[in-house]
């Protein structure tokens, strides 16, 4: 493919044909299609990446892993004008521990990854669909960075686009413990839109430290 990097590529491909239908990320088995069924995937695992320059600095890439955003065309032609399939959950975070993972999970059991169904409607649009038996209620999302105590590292997971009844609990590990936060109201995500949590402090709620404050007069 040439044109990484930009809003445009061009793809070498022998196939031809009367209508195409492309897809950007990780596509599920060819076999599960059906007519007016496609099935993409919304990765169960997602990533930060992490890079250090030659001075020793460190820099987290803002931005959401690889594969990790389905997208969707189709058309009658070779040129093609993708479409998002997923809309993309942020969260910002400061603080001083290392973070190693975080693991987001609805409280209503609502599908956040897996395999998913497109459905076309009669004038050319669609909407995206989980499938229960092939997807999770859960995402997890693999950090493995040093928070700072003055800059957020922000974190961008994609979900697909629905309502998250009941809303979400957040479970983020770090090297000493792990927090936990839940956002007990429903939401909703629309395909390509971002949604932020406002911005919180990691504090470790697993490890606790007892201190003798006094001694007890012999009553």
């Amino acid at each position: 493919i040439d044109g990484i990097g930009t809003t445009s590529g061009k793809f070498a491909s022998d196939i031809s044909g009367e209508h195409y239908l492309a897809f950007y990320g990780y596509y599920s088995n060819a076999s599960n299609m059906s007519e007016g069924e496609i099935l993409p995937f919304f990765q169960v695992e997602q990533y930060s990446r992490q890079s250090t320059d030659s001075t020793g600095v460190t820099t987290i890439e803002k931005s959401f892993s690889n594969y990790a955003f389905p997208m969707y065309a189709e058309s009658d032609n070779t040129v093609f004008q993708f479409k998002n399939l997923g809309g993309i959950l942020k969260m910002s975070l400061t603080g001083t521990d290392y973070i190693t993972s975080i693991y987001i999970k609805s409280n209503s059991g609502v599908k956040m990854s897996g395999g998913s169904r497109i459905i076309m409607n009669d004038n050319g649009g669609f909407t995206t669909e989980m499938v229960d038996s092939l997807s999770s209620d859960f995402v997890r999302y693999v950090l493995n960075a040093k928070l700072s105590e003055t800059e957020a590292t922000d974190c961008y997971i994609v979900l697909p686009p629905q309502t998250y009844t009941g809303g979400i609990t957040i479970k983020i590990n770090s090297v000493s413990g792990q927090m936990i936060k839940t956002i007990s109201s429903d939401f909703t995500l629309e395909r390509s839109q971002i949604r932020a949590i406002p911005a919180f402090e990691y504090k470790n709620e697993e490890t606790y430290s007892w201190a003798v404050i006094g001694s007890m007069s012999n009553w």
